[in-house]
């Protein structure tokens, strides 16, 4: 025995070595050609361009999700995670060349500033942001700032004649993750969380506390196109739903040995009916969420095959600000499931892949997904046939609706036209809304979209549209004297009155209004409603 510990020993002595010297070497050499570069080349170089263009081809190399960020980038992609910004706190749009104020956030310091709904800033600091082509991105960036920094604003407010200054002081402000939570039925609550910040977790605590007062019983969790974000908030949030000692997902790779995860004795619903929505762009810790409810048969997931990332990176920064992603390991459910698809045929197929889902049908069919029989597993309490490799497969299929929008009304919303005529039907009628509709409430009950309202839509958008391809110089592409809404005016009408009350109240309102149309929604609505329905899910053949 001693002889063969000592075998064993050596050779893992002498591989380490051998790794080592090899990884030596690989630096030595990069670190020479480098050199010998920026030392010898026949002409000048941008030596942190050549590098960052080596750093990208290096990572590309590796697997899809390992990226480089310079500075800048990569405190716009953490920024969304950190569950905080600096700004003033307004929502605004570039309408008609100008910078156009939807609304302003509570106690922020645009409303002490004074600055109201339906404003326009022509000119931030001495800087002009009207009629000169400005885009979202530079508005971002020229009202931002250092926390207590102040900022200039000149605005253009429609009742009055002249524009003035208004000066707002800037401070850190949320920036939350649970997009909506709303009462649907008097015991089915509901929950949209849009990313797994650091705050994601308070923020459910919260939501669903007060919830819970109003008489939640059941919850829908809606994971749909949420992307990730930080997988020890996917755990925390698994962790509200399951009794203590319960494994939520492990993590091992290469250089990271095997770390598990497991539920504590601090969940706030570990029993009552869970449905969670999910969709193809769900990834990531939603899919780590997924994955441990699915498997410990705590809820049912109802969608469509989830996106498929079952790799975890970690962060590495820079001496410039400028960061890495680099992918340390793979994660795993509680049944053992890896779903991440593969990647062997390249990044552009691996990003093309849910546009391959769509050519395949299976969007529309659950019988055209890919399953892979040597990829099976079983859930851990009701002993229920899942699979790895390529996404969660939801336990209720919900077909893509394609179909639900007319082409030429997507048409529209793709180039800005939908949203740009609410904004200004709201500026034209914002004192008629506040009038009739002094809450949201009674809108939700009683405000209705004529066909007076959708013929002035029409109007607008074959001007739109004339406007548009002129500037495309497209001669080719005639736009329709009419466009026939039979058949799409119920649900083109709920749609438009969620983008007014989106702009007019706040996005948890828009939510309320879409999911009438929303077919994930009202499929998880039916299940939690009709009677033994969520039992029969777990009882499907095995």
């Amino acid at each position: 025995m001693k002889k063969l510990i000592f075998v064993i020993l050596l050779f893992c002595n002498t591989v380490f070595a051998q790794n080592y010297a090899e990884n030596n070497l690989a630096i030595s050499k990069f670190d020479f050609v480098m050199r010998a570069i920026f030392n010898n080349y026949v002409d000048s170089v941008n030596s942190l361009r050549l590098s960052e263009e080596a750093i990208i081809a290096v990572l590309k190399s590796l697997d899809p999700h390992s990226v480089y960020f310079n500075k800048e980038e990569a405190e716009a992609v953490n920024q969304p995670l950190d569950g905080s910004y600096e700004g003033i706190g307004v929502h605004y749009q570039i309408w008609k060349d100008s910078v156009y104020v939807v609304s302003v956030f509570p106690k922020s310091p645009a409303e002490k500033a004074g600055i109201l709904a339906g404003d326009r800033i022509v000119k931030i600091d001495s800087i002009p942001v009207s009629n000169v082509k400005i885009t979202s991105k530079q508005v971002k960036k020229y009202i931002g700032g250092n926390v207590d920094t102040k900022v200039n604003l000149t605005i253009k407010r429609k009742e009055m004649k002249d524009n003035f200054v208004l000066t707002a002081v800037r401070a850190k402000l949320p920036d939350y993750s649970i997009d909506a939570s709303y009462m649907v039925t008097e015991n089915v609550g509901y929950i949209k969380l849009i990313r797994f910040a650091r705050t994601s977790t308070d923020e459910f605590t919260e939501a669903f506390n007060k919830l819970k007062k109003q008489g939640l019983k059941y919850l829908i969790f809606d994971l749909s196109n949420n992307g990730g974000g930080y997988l020890n908030v996917a755990t925390d949030l698994v962790d509200q739903f399951l009794p203590e000692s319960k494994i939520i997902t492990y993590t091992e790779g290469y250089n990271s040995p095997r770390f598990e995860y497991f539920s504590t004795d601090r969940g706030i619903f570990e029993k009552g009916k869970l449905v969670v929505m999910l969709d193809e762009g769900s990834a990531s810790a939603s899919e780590i969420f997924a994955g441990a409810i699915q498997d410990w048969d705590r809820g049912i997931l109802v969608g469509r095959r989830s996106y498929g990332k079952g790799l975890v990176q970690r962060s590495y920064y820079m001496a410039d600000g400028s960061m890495i992603r680099l992918t340390i390991s793979r994660y795993f459910t509680p049944s053992g499931r890896c779903i991440q698809k593969s990647y062997k045929k390249g990044v552009s197929e691996y990003k093309n892949d849910v546009k391959n889902r769509l050519k395949s049908g299976e969007l529309f069919h659950r019988d055209s997904i890919h399953i892979n029989d040597s990829l099976k597993y079983f859930t851990k309490d009701k002993n229920r046939k899942v699979y790895g490799g390529g996404g969660i497969i939801p336990d209720v299929f919900v077909s893509l609706d394609t179909a639900q929008f007319p082409t030429f009304y997507n048409k529209w919303y793709e180039n800005g036209i939908v949203i740009s005529f609410v904004i200004s039907y709201i500026d034209e009628n914002r004192k008629f809304l506040h009038k009739n509709y002094p809450n949201f409430d009674k809108f939700y009950k009683t405000f209705q979209i004529s066909d007076e309202f959708l013929n002035d839509l029409q109007i607008f958008a074959q001007k739109e549209m004339t406007r548009i391809l002129k500037e495309k110089k497209d001669t080719l592409t005639k736009v329709p004297a009419n466009y026939d809404f039979a058949n799409y005016k119920s649900v083109v009408k709920t749609e438009l009155k969620a983008r007014i009350a989106r702009n007019v109240w706040g996005i948890n309102e828009f939510y309320m209004v879409v999911n009438e149309i929303n077919p994930l929604f009202l499929k998880s609505v039916e299940i939690l409603r009709q009677k033994n329905e969520y039992e029969s899910v777990f009882n499907l053949e095995k």
